[in-house]
């Protein structure tokens, strides 16, 4: 699955209409709707007058069988046929219809969208915009069809005014406008909902971004076998901490053993290691020599030791300032396991980038720290992220993971995972860690680099969502997130 354009889209709902009939394909899309809204005690329905709307009359059928209580604005009146048909039939039903587009007197606890899909091409306008306005304000949950009504489907901007959405329900593939980072807070959490509709994807010729789903992590995720051990899945080594941020080597150790992981051993100064001891129990704790608090970078037997056994490593969190490139290049030389550089040692190879040059490791920049590193201005990094990560990733062989609201997996130059997941609960100190944490648990259990940065991203971001729905984006704390790590793994492996 990619991300496919409008006429992608277009061209293949025209080819699956010559054997499925477009009530059928109404029909689908209507019984996806209802799954995510089925739950709520009333929804209103903002309807249009084309085939988003036929979707919205077709859902508001099905919750009114389920005993919902249902409200329909008509925002136009009908006009292709399978609308009209639907509309009519709503009415039959009972349901409340409303021709006038005037701010509710009644409170309802959700919102569906149903005014524009992907031909949109005008500036919103008129009772659209007076419709979009009211959604926005009303403060239920508001779940869009397809897209976002007043978002451009090909580029992720905004005509004029745009639903804000809290999921979007998009059929048959992520629209590429989805991409961009001006989609986001149109948006929300994006679900992909297959309808149906077959796509040839030989003929996607410029868009390799994947999208990062449910099912895709679910293919991804070892094998919990009953018949085993710590050993069997796997043996983290994580170079982290300093005297002033032993909090990051814990937290990136907590997450690996929340998401996994078999053994986590902690390389850290020998000033926090009793520190540490306490704040991961399970951990084997090996004290590294330090300067000023800080990781020095030789290696002893004991650390060498350690990352020759081990499966991935994680060098990075919490290290601290300093010049930690012959550190990295150590622990580079001391082991054949996979390694993940994050932080400060994203930080340490700013002008050392021949450092990780063709070898098998991962850095995990957010915008900054890329720009450190590859001397790219950040604004024209968020311009272009799929182009900037894929380049560097071809450039260096290596695979990068780019952090932000649609983070970016690229390996191999052309490849690209994409992460459809935003929520500002993860917008805290200490939450890279715990991203950190979750790959290298995933790598020791024996993902690549890559799918464990695709499935580390996903996990995090859903361990995101749930802080957001249950205690909010406000308060939500790092403690929080590595708590709801497993409860992220369980949902989607359910």
């Amino acid at each position: 699955m990619l991300f496919l354009s409008e006429k992608m889209i277009r061209e293949a709902e025209l080819k699956a209409m010559e054997n499925v009939s477009e009530m059928n394909l109404i029909d689908r899309a209507a019984s996806t709707l209802f799954s995510h809204l089925k739950n709520f005690s009333s929804v209103r329905i903002y309807c249009g007058k084309g085939n988003n709307g036929s979707d919205g009359y077709a859902t508001a059928i099905l919750l009114s069988k389920k005993g919902v209580k249902v409200e329909i604005v008509a925002v136009y009146e009908p006009e292709r046929d399978a609308c009209i048909e639907l509309y009519n039939r709503a009415l039959r039903e009972g349901i409340t219809i409303k021709n006038e587009v005037d701010f509710p007197t009644e409170s309802f606890d959700a919102v569906l969208d149903s005014i524009f899909g992907i031909g949109l091409s005008g500036v919103i306008s008129g009772n659209a915009q007076k419709a979009i306005e009211i959604i926005n304000a009303e403060g239920g949950y508001v779940v869009s069809c397809d897209v976002p009504s007043g978002m451009e489907a090909d580029t992720g901007k905004a005509l004029g005014e745009c639903v804000r959405a809290d999921k979007t329900v998009t059929f048959t593939a992520p629209k590429r406008g989805m991409l961009s980072n001006e989609s986001v807070d149109y948006c929300g959490e994006i679900v992909i909902a297959d309808v149906g509709i077959p796509i040839d994807y030989s003929a996607v010729s410029d868009s390799g971004c994947v999208p990062i789903t449910d099912l895709l992590v679910k293919t991804m995720l070892p094998e919990r076998k009953r018949l085993s051990h710590k050993g069997t899945f796997g043996t983290a080594v994580i170079v982290a901490g300093s005297s002033q941020m032993a909090g990051a080597a814990a937290m990136a150790a907590l997450a690996a053993y929340k998401s996994g992981c078999g053994l986590v051993k902690i390389i850290a100064p020998e000033s926090i290691s009793s520190v540490l001891n306490i704040l991961v129990k399970e951990a084997i704790v090996i004290k590294a020599p330090e300067k000023d608090g800080v990781i020095a970078p030789q290696l002893t037997e004991d650390m060498r030791e350690a990352l020759s056994r081990a499966q991935a490593v994680l060098v990075g969190c919490g290290l601290g300032k300093g010049d930690h490139s012959i550190l990295i290049s150590n622990i580079i030389n001391a082991t054949n396991a996979p390694i993940i550089i994050d932080a400060d040692g994203i930080n340490a190879l700013r002008g050392n980038l021949h450092i990780i040059k063709n070898q098998n490791v991962i850095l995990t920049p957010h915008p900054l720290e890329f720009s450190r590193i590859s001397g790219i201005e950040v604004r024209e990094i968020e311009r272009h992220r799929v182009q900037y990560a894929a380049n560097f990733a071809s450039e260096y062989s290596v695979s990068l993971l780019l952090k932000g609201a649609r983070s970016i997996v690229a390996y191999g130059g052309s490849n690209k995972y994409v992460s459809l997941i935003a929520t500002s609960a993860l917008s805290k100190a200490g939450s890279g860690d715990i991203l950190s944490g979750i790959m290298v648990s995933f790598a020791s259990q024996g993902l690549s680099l890559t799918d464990s940065g695709a499935a580390a991203c996903h996990v995090h971001a859903k361990a995101g969502l749930i802080a957001e729905k249950t205690i909010g984006v406000y308060g939500t704390t790092c403690d929080d997130l590595i708590n709801n790590i497993p409860l992220a793994i369980k949902e989607i492996l359910n």
